[in-house]
């Protein structure tokens, strides 16, 4: 755990009234981020913004009631295909690299988040880069009793009041 929070920084930067950019920097890691199993290994952008009154009125990178991340979030891995462009679960089964957005040593990362609605006065903008050890969505497809949820680690975060 020690390791990962030392592992990255994190910055936000506003680009127009509804629009910002989060960077995230290798900073720490003698590797890239992550490393070891990264088709399996989860790090991801997670994205909120509050309004004055404590309530959620954007998300990005936030799990659902089942733990599983939503489709459009920002993770940083590594994609094996079966050689026709279909992604594959099983490596044995991987015959070409479909994408690598892994951060390398010293490198970042940035993406653009279209704020809908855009932040008003009093809200508060927090984006944290988050690790767990393996996708919650195929724990949760094993028979049997539910295995989880699994330790998330806040790798990094910052934020920003309006």
């Amino acid at each position: 755990v020690e390791r990962l929070k030392h592992a990255a920084e994190i910055f936000l930067e506003m680009e127009a009234d509804q629009r910002v950019r989060v960077v995230v920097a290798n900073t720490g890691a003698g590797h890239s981020l992550p490393t070891g199993l990264t088709d399996m290994r989860q790090m991801w952008l997670e994205v909120t913004l509050v309004d004055s009154e404590g309530n959620i009125v954007y998300k990005t990178g936030v799990p659902d009631e089942n733990h599983e991340l939503p489709e459009d979030t920002v993770i940083f891995n590594t994609v094996f295909g079966d050689g026709n462009g279909n992604p594959v679960i099983n490596i044995a089964k991987a015959k070409e690299i479909l994408s690598d957005t892994r951060i390398p040593v010293g490198e970042s990362a940035s993406h653009l988040f279209e704020l809908n609605p855009a932040p008003q006065s009093g809200c508060k903008l927090t984006a944290r880069l988050l690790y767990r050890s393996m996708p919650q969505k195929i724990l949760n497809q094993l028979p049997g009793e539910p295995l989880g949820p699994l330790p998330v680690v806040e790798m990094a975060a910052v934020y920003k009041i309006f």
